[in-house]
């Protein structure tokens, strides 16, 4: 009677379990038992120059809240465009003895103490305002972005050699936007986009499974932050003084067509299967600081110094276009209108189309974009005269007020997805 008894009940047990599992197979939204909801985390960061402090700084706050754990370990895709693109790669380059990355804090002394080494006058009566890599006059001292970057990345380390030795780290994709101009330097007799033309991701996936992409880090940094008649246009790779053997490139800052890199960074998550959909993503977007009255134009003003007819009402031809029109409180714009035009476009239009994705699906999206329009002085992207209040500015905002609580969201949301 006991061995029956024992084998009724087993019955019994079998029948409940497979009832419970066809009860799940007909309910397949039925939250499981135990399950995990954390979600991928996406930090991308804009370009914007010498403004690049402020997105820096709120990077120190928020390590300084999550127990001073560096960015590398918080987040699981990190990329940038030009000044954003300097400090992702700031941000996980091997440095310390153990071959841990910076702080945010010492990616923001890039800013604090040498802007001018950045920003190096080109003497020159013609070419771009800035020098990439020159040799002192009175020493054998280099100045100039691209040799900055090598001093501070290493000449020879690689996406490759970051992606390996990271310690410890949570990170898995790393980024930096570029636009590709020519391949060779010279004619292309069939040109291919990807190879001598169109946006190209120097990043460390590819570098992983193609070492003819495995660039070196200054040059991922070098070529997202070429920017058009502020710096020489960037030559990465080929082999020859100083570049890596990889292949040859000529690029520009990638703010000329996503200064927002924050659509990237889903589409990067997506490919490298870091995620597997959408709904499983945190964008934390940081811009670099905007003047709202930039974003237009006042189409009825005149040309700035366009001889001997001020062309009004939006009549503005090729040299128009590439002067000093009014924004749309009456003053001159700090670039070029052109390209002023592209660098606010290329930071709405991401916004924008995220905005809408959060509103179709799960994506969780941040976008902590800083408000100059009261502080029109401190939007120049290349005053290094701007560094002290810039910081200044950084702190006060971030201590209270929007700020503040734009700091504890994402603090909040990173904690919660650790």
């Amino acid at each position: 009677m006991k061995n029956l008894f024992y084998l009724l009940s087993s019955i019994v047990l079998c029948l409940f379990l497979y009832s419970c599992s066809e009860k799940d197979q007909l309910n397949p939204n039925k939250e499981p038992l135990t399950t995990t909801s954390k979600k991928k985390i996406i930090l991308a960061i804009d370009g914007g120059g010498i403004k690049g402090i402020l997105p820096v700084y709120f990077l120190t706050q928020v390590e300084a809240a999550l127990n001073n754990t560096k960015s590398y370990q918080l987040f699981d895709v990190i990329g940038g465009t030009s000044t954003g693109g300097i400090i992702s790669i700031g941000l996980t380059t091997p440095y310390h003895t153990d071959d841990s990355p910076r702080t945010a804090a010492e990616v923001l002394d890039f800013y604090l103490n040498d802007c001018g080494s950045i920003f190096y006058k080109n003497s020159q009566p013609t070419g771009p305002l800035y020098y990439a890599d020159v040799k002192d006059v009175f020493g054998s001292k280099r100045h100039g972005v691209e040799a900055f970057l090598k001093s501070n990345l290493g000449p020879t380390v690689t996406l490759k050699d970051a992606a390996q030795k990271l310690p410890n780290k949570k990170v898995q994709q790393v980024f930096t936007t570029s636009y590709l101009i020519n391949s060779t330097g010279g004619h292309i007799k069939d040109p291919t986009m990807g190879v001598d033309f169109g946006p190209y991701l120097f990043n460390w996936d590819t570098a992983l499974n193609d070492s003819t992409e495995d660039y070196y880090l200054w040059e991922a940094a070098r070529a997202t932050s070429a920017a058009p008649t502020y710096f020489p246009v960037a030559h990465l790779g080929g082999g020859k003084d100083g570049r890596s053997s990889t292949k040859e490139k000529w690029g520009l800052d990638g703010g000329v067509m996503s200064n927002d890199p924050a659509v990237w960074g889903i589409t990067e998550a997506l490919r490298t299967k870091v995620a597997t959909s959408m709904d499983d993503l945190v964008v934390i977007s940081l811009g670099c600081g905007l003047n709202r009255f930039n974003g237009g134009l006042d189409v009825v003003n005149e040309a700035v110094n366009h001889q001997p007819f001020g062309q009004k009402y939006g009549f503005w031809g090729t040299g128009d276009w590439g002067l000093y029109l009014q924004n749309l409180n009456g003053v001159d714009t700090p670039n070029s209108v052109i390209t002023e035009t592209v660098l606010y476009a290329n930071q709405f239009v991401p916004a924008t189309q995220l905005e809408s994705l959060t509103k179709s699906t799960k994506l969780e999206y941040y976008r902590v974009q800083v408000d100059l329009t009261e502080h029109p002085d401190l939007t120049p992207m290349d005053s290094c005269s701007n560094v002290k209040a810039l910081h200044t500015f950084a702190q006060q905002y971030f201590a209270k007020g929007e700020g503040k609580a734009l700091l504890d969201a994402v603090v909040s949301v990173i904690k919660k997805n650790l």
